[in-house]
């Protein structure tokens, strides 16, 4: 059971870092960090990517909840 709820674990704190490094890819892009030709591509690209993380950690907590 230990081992399960470290696996389940480093998953949650492998999608809050992807979470995070799509933020700051944001904040580069917002100050003008990153050359690129679409930058309104890159900002749906990763506003996309960090809503289906976060859908992914709530579902996760709804589970976790629910074994408690």
């Amino acid at each position: 059971m230990a081992e399960l709820k470290s696996v389940e674990t480093e998953q949650v704190r492998a999608a809050l870092q992807n979470v995070k490094d799509h933020a700051a890819t944001l904040e580069r892009l917002a100050r003008g960090g990153i050359n690129t030709p679409r930058p309104e591509k890159v900002t749906m690209q990763c506003i996309k990517e960090m809503c289906r993380q976060i859908e992914r950690l709530s579902v996760r907590l709804d589970a976790l909840e629910a074994k408690s």
